[in-house]
Order: structure tokens, then C-alpha cells, then sequence
């Protein structure tokens, strides 16, 4: 059997997934992660639905092509709503930077929709939808590196961020990328 990383690899396990009662929803754009209040935890998840299926319906996205279940190089576009629009459009629902007519934005809620987060996003999108969680990591890390620990920082360093002491123990993140143990 021939076939492409999706029919070879992704249609068996979303099968696989879905037979074990995994619930899928498709496209839906991660737009932001932001970390919960004080913590480094996801508190929420901001996304736009970018397309829903005409009959309330789950998305199914395979199709069968000689008795096997294919994945599509395209959506399904005959099960959206608004489907043939998006089709003679020729929206790509790939592209972070197009927002099909009809998207709304939802946001999901630690606690409430999600307890976990596996986050299945290729690196080249996390700058763009992370940037909260990596500053407050970020501001976290630096702490506990340079301001629990006054000897981890070159003397000359400590006083990047002002003159005074209180801005000297405010921890800057770019301020502090050389540490001397």
C-alpha cells in the first residue's frame, strides 16, 4: 500500500483516538495561549472557529478511497456550512492570517473546558501565540536564576536595568542572559 503521511500515519490514529472517545474539533485556529494569574499553568485559550459542519454534526474528515479511509489535502467543504463560499474563495484555513466570513472567537477555560493541554502546534507558530506564557515563564525563570540567587549575576550586569535598588532588583528577563556561577 502506498499513501501519504495522513493515510498512512494520521487517519489510523484519529481512528484509533475517536473508537477510544477522544473528541475532535476541527478548524478551530489557536490564536493565543495565556497563562493562568501567577502561575505557569494555561488559564486560557483563545481560538477562532473558523468553520462548523451544516448539521451540528462532528467534522468527519475521511473519505474512503479503494475501501480505506483517505485524509483529504483539502476540507470537506460540502459538510461546512458556508462551505462552497469558503471553496469558491479559496480560503486556506492552514493560513493563521485568514479569517473565513462567518469565524467567531471563543475561548476556552482551565477548570471549565480543559484540565490538560497537549499543545500539537508546530514551533514556527508558538512565538505568535505564546507570548504571554513565554514572557511570564520568562519573568519566572529569571527570578528564581537571578534575583533568589544575588551571586548568579556578573556585578555588572545587576545594574542593566537602572541605577537606584529597587530597579536593580527587578528582574528583566532580556536584561540577564550572561550568568556567572
Amino acid at each position: 500500500m502506498r499513501g501519504g503521511t495522513g493515510d498512512v500515519l494520521i487517519a489510523p490514529l484519529y481512528e484509533l483516538l475517536r473508537a477510544r472517545g477522544v473528541h475532535f474539533r476541527f478548524f478551530h485556529r489557536v490564536d493565543e495561549i495565556i497563562p493562568a494569574q501567577g502561575d505557569l499553568l494555561i488559564g486560557r485559550i483563545s481560538m477562532t472557529e473558523q468553520a462548523r459542519t451544516k448539521t451540528g454534526a462532528p467534522y468527519e474528515p475521511l473519505y474512503p478511497f479503494d475501501d480505506k479511509p483517505c485524509w483529504p489535502n483539502r476540507p470537506l467543504w460540502e459538510q461546512l456550512e458556508h462551505g462552497a463560499e469558503m471553496e469558491r474563495l479559496g480560503l486556506d484555513l492552514e493560513d493563521p492570517h485568514v479569517d473565513p466570513p462567518h469565524a467567531r472567537r471563543i475561548s476556552l477555560e482551565h477548570g471549565r473546558d480543559f484540565d490538560k493541554v497537549i499543545l500539537g502546534i508546530s514551533f514556527g507558530a508558538l512565538p505568535a501565540i505564546c507570548q504571554q506564557l513565554v514572557a511570564q515563564y520568562a519573568m519566572a525563570a529569571c527570578h528564581r536564576t537571578c534575583c533568589d540567587d544575588p551571586h548568579a549575576i556578573a556585578p555588572g550586569l545587576a545594574t542593566v536595568g537602572g541605577t537606584d535598588s529597587r530597579s536593580r532588583s527587578r528582574c528583566r528577563a532580556a536584561h540577564y542572559r550572561v550568568l556567572v556561577r
